[in-house]
């Protein structure tokens, strides 16, 4: 199968596979192509490497990762606990969401930094 050249990169972040595959699908059934890692290492890795126009994930360890790395992505901060929700803000999400979400949110977040229209 021929990659198509228009698909934007997304990488997501996220511990639990039963959520990690449901927003895989979702995003990759909207036209997107997503690296998955279930720890903020390796999602650092795949933001340095495929160059994402988002990063989704539920670590805050990842944004200590990407700080060191001088690395500057929009990211979308997930949690299923209201009180870390303030976290994602503070440590440089541009939004945070408390699962669970609408996922029209979350494709609203993605599109906002979107090339394709």
């Amino acid at each position: 199968m021929e990659e198509n050249k228009t698909q934007e990169t997304i990488v997501l972040i996220k511990n639990d596979i039963y959520h990690r595959n449901n927003y895989t699908t979702f995003l990759r059934h909207n036209g997107y192509r997503v690296f998955c890692s279930e720890e903020h290492k390796t999602g650092a890795v795949y933001t340095e490497n495929e160059q994402p126009i988002v990063v989704i994930t539920d670590s805050l360890r990842y944004f200590r990762e990407i700080r060191e790395k001088e690395i500057s992505v929009p990211t979308l901060y997930i949690t299923p606990v209201s009180s870390r929700k303030k976290y994602g803000l503070k440590y440089g999400a541009e939004k945070t969401l408390l699962e669970p979400f609408d996922f029209r949110e979350l494709l609203e977040f993605v599109k906002k930094y979107s090339k394709i229209k």
